[in-house]
């Protein structure tokens, strides 16, 4: 069987504007996919808001994981949701609207230990002169 038909799935969520360069989106991205592996999770589709003024993706977003009882959403870091509300406990109220829990990738450490063929396999799979290392993601201290 399968190792990812195993684990159940879920969903990530990057609000672009929050990225400076294109490197950081790929970044952003592996991180939030080895997060989800890491927390027994299968990331099917990460979602890219372009905009937060007007959240179409996060809308998809939602209606994906009413569609489809997806029960965990991966992000960056709580600006990527705090960032599309007023409000100052989006992510609570995410949860309860949705049934579905946020995950903070940037609430984990990296390993700064990696070992160097995993750099080296980035490097060679990414095409860059240099070998990648972890994007430092802003983080927002919330009241829980």
């Amino acid at each position: 069987m399968d190792p990812d038909h195993a684990r159940p799935p879920a969903l990530g969520f990057v609000l672009k504007n929050l990225l400076m360069t294109d490197d950081e989106l790929d970044d952003a991205t592996e991180r939030l996919a080895s997060f989800a592996e890491q927390e027994g999770f299968m990331l099917r589709t990460i979602y890219l808001e372009e905009c937060a003024s007007s959240p179409t993706a996060f809308e998809a977003l939602v209606a994906n994981i009413n569609a489809d009882a997806i029960t965990a959403v991966v992000i960056p870091s709580l600006l990527h949701l705090a960032a599309l509300s007023a409000g100052t406990d989006m992510k609570n109220t995410f949860e309860r609207a949705t049934g579905a829990r946020v995950l903070v990738a940037s609430a984990v450490l990296p390993d700064l230990a990696e070992p160097a063929s995993i750099l080296r396999r980035r490097h060679s799979r990414r095409g860059r002169d240099r070998p990648s290392a972890p994007m430092p993601v802003p983080s927002l201290d919330v009241p829980v």
